[in-house]
């Protein structure tokens, strides 16, 4: 049976997770797992990467880590950084505890209001009143082969103009679920916030905000 994967769609792949990074050629080695011969755009170096490896968005230059030539995150990041990662993030994983056992479930809304970091939820679930009880949380989430944790303290900011940013921001994905006086939207905001974005080439990078 042909592949599906060829030169052109693996150097796309590898684009869509912002990686720098040429494809010269594809092959079969061991035992028929398909590689790619691939250039380094940042110091030129070539190496062989699996296709499953490129999957993971880990392909990793050697050269460069040897180096200490990779791709760093910009020092100067902001709140509005932050809150835009976890937006490509699409879906991202919201922890919290209940006594001893700890919950966690996928959340897809924030907003950044008055420079803060603020996230929404129904009134009526337990991770409301887990969150009341214990305000400590931690999110993570992932995008293009690197991760995201967030931790820290929430508090309910029954504030119907904080309601409104939140709904701004994400109308699409609100708006079917929720209005901002229906008594049932309710935001969080981080009273403090550490944020560390991990990748597979890099030291993690800590965000105190």
């Amino acid at each position: 049976m042909k592949s599906i994967w060829n030169k052109d769609k693996i150097q796309n792949l590898i684009d869509n997770f912002s990686q720098p990074y040429k494809v010269i050629s594809i092959e079969r080695r061991d035992n028929s797992i398909l590689y790619a011969y691939l250039k380094c755009n940042i110091c030129g170096y070539k190496f062989y990467r699996s296709l499953e490896r490129i999957k993971l968005g880990t392909i990793c230059c050697e050269k460069c880590i040897k180096n200490k030539n990779t791709i760093c995150f910009q020092e100067d990041f902001e709140m509005n950084d932050v809150v835009k990662y976890l937006q490509e993030c699409g879906t991202f994983y919201l922890a919290t505890v209940e006594g001893d056992q700890p919950h966690v479930r996928p959340f897809g809304a924030v907003c950044e209001f008055e420079g803060k970091l603020y996230i929404v939820t129904n009134n009526k679930k337990d991770v409301y009143n887990q969150m009341k009880v214990n305000g400590k949380v931690e999110m993570c989430g992932m995008n293009k082969g690197t991760w995201i944790r967030v931790k820290g303290a929430v508090k309910e900011d029954t504030r119907r103009e904080a309601r409104v940013a939140m709904m701004e921001a994400n109308k699409n994905a609100l708006q079917s679920m929720y209005t901002v006086d229906d008594n049932l939207m309710t935001v969080f905001v981080f009273e403090s916030v550490i944020a560390t974005i991990y990748s597979f080439t890099e030291e993690p990078k800590v965000i105190n905000l």
